[in-house]
């Protein structure tokens, strides 16, 4: 059958996945931009007045996570079996770095690019005789971007099936906003249809859905996606430097609109590579910000560019920008095109 999938885990890769989960990259809070692991006396740049705001403010202690308290009283144990001494280790990997930041060593697993990753669902006629398989090209779309959906349908011996589908377009109500089929592609196995941005040009945002059918073999599924208004983009100006605490900061201007006159809060992640493509790490940031142009401190881990032994220049890779609202309101995945200076990789710690 089409693609079957087979998974196998271990008990002690379960216990370590969910342990990262439970600390996963969370949205930070507006009063807690990233800068560095350690408070800065004095920086030699320019600064926007945001960076200068942030390092006023005193950082309350926090009391330590559940979490965190099970993995201390795992590393007391004198005597660990494999599974404690897997999860001591992979806890310490992960907290090896600023909250903020990620580390992560194969393009597959960038966190930016993972949140803009396609989605693609199987479903199987009763007698699983037949597989329908379906995607769009995007999750999140733009009112001014074309809809491309695709479909591949076959039967048991995984042989293509070009018969048209029927489909219709949806929204969060379950109302029908238009009918359409998939049809044939010029060297492609897929199904598809593209639909004309018009369709959705006075539409409110939110999470519209693609109904995909095939009535003969019993067969239905559907494609989901984010009809978005980001009011940010990059306006394609960026400085960088190294900070006291040995940490790289890539400052990127960004343009907001707004919807009113009030201001809205934003969310930006980004990914930095070497200048062969060796992954160095993400970060994330939020702030809330009025209409115009504005400046946004990127902060990386000086520590994680130390470990990868990889010297710049360095490649800001992918740019995500979201407006924070429900659902959130994602701009297209960006891939802005900035190296950084020249920098060696012990000038970090």
């Amino acid at each position: 059958m089409n693609r079957p999938v087979l998974i196998t885990c271990s008990i002690a890769i379960v216990f370590a996945v969910v342990l990262l989960l439970t600390q996963n990259i969370s949205v930070i809070d507006n009063n807690q931009i990233p800068l560095s692991k350690k408070t800065d006396s004095s920086v030699n740049h320019t600064e926007s007045p945001m960076l200068s705001d942030v390092k006023k403010k005193a950082q309350a202690p926090k009391a330590p996570s559940q979490t965190q308290v099970s993995i201390d009283r795992i590393r007391a144990i004198t005597e660990k079996t494999e599974l404690q001494k897997h999860l001591v280790t992979e806890n310490d990997q992960f907290n090896r770095y600023a909250k903020f930041n990620q580390r992560f060593e194969d393009a597959k697993q960038d966190p930016t690019l993972m949140r803009h990753a396609i989605d693609e669902r199987v479903s199987f006629s009763e007698d699983k005789e037949y597989a329908l398989t379906v995607w769009a090209d995007k999750k999140f779309y733009l009112k001014d971007q074309a809809i491309t959906v695709n479909a591949i349908l076959q039967n048991q011996e995984e042989q293509i099936i070009n018969t048209p589908l029927n489909a219709s377009l949806m929204d969060d109500n379950q109302k029908v906003l238009h009918n359409f089929k998939l049809t044939p592609q010029e060297n492609s196995a897929a199904l598809q249809a593209t639909l004309d941005p018009a369709l959705l040009q006075n539409a409110s945002t939110g999470i519209y859905k693609i109904v995909i059918e095939q009535k003969e073999y019993e067969l239905q599924d559907s494609v989901s996606f984010i009809l978005s208004e980001p009011n940010i983009e990059l306006t394609g100006e960026f400085r960088d430097y190294i900070n006291d605490s040995g940490d790289l900061i890539i400052e990127a201007q960004v343009e907001t609109a707004q919807l009113s006159g009030q201001a809205q809060s934003f969310y930006i992640q980004a990914s930095l590579y070497s200048s062969t493509q060796v992954a160095i790490g993400a970060t994330q940031i939020s702030q809330t910000l009025n209409t115009g142009k504005h400046w946004l401190a990127l902060s990386f881990d000086g520590l994680m560019i130390l470990d990868t032994q990889e010297s710049g220049p360095f490649e800001l890779k992918h740019v995500s920008l979201a407006r924070v609202t429900m659902p959130m309101q994602r701009a297209p995945l960006l891939e802005p095109n900035y190296s950084t200076q020249a920098y060696a990789y012990d000038e970090f710690h």
